[in-house]
């Protein structure tokens, strides 16, 4: 038998045994088993609450900031006004106190 006879004849599929999906299962277990610390399962079950708070602690801390944002930015105008009145009244009151030629 040439090369490509034997290729042919080892890579045609097979059907697989009976217990095949239980053994597949048990192994895949296993390792899952081996490599993941005992803490594992705890952790998974926080997950999803530890994301939502996070998610929740941030939202608010953005509206905060936003809000304070605009809290500074009403009080920048406030003050701009307060300045330009008084910068009114002052040459008001300069004209007033200005001798007269």
């Amino acid at each position: 038998m040439d090369l490509e006879h034997q290729l042919r004849a080892a890579l045609q599929p097979q059907e697989p045994g009976p217990d095949f999906m239980a053994d597949v299962m048990a192994r895949v277990q296993a390792q899952s088993k081996a490599t993941q610390p005992a803490s594992a399962g705890r952790l998974h079950a926080w997950r999803a609450p530890l994301a939502m708070g996070a998610t929740l602690a941030l939202r608010a801390v953005g509206v905060n900031w936003h809000l304070g944002q605009r809290r500074a930015e009403k009080a920048s105008a406030d003050l701009v006004l307060a300045l330009q009145i008084t910068s009114f009244e002052l040459s008001q009151l300069q004209e007033k106190l200005a001798p007269n030629p």
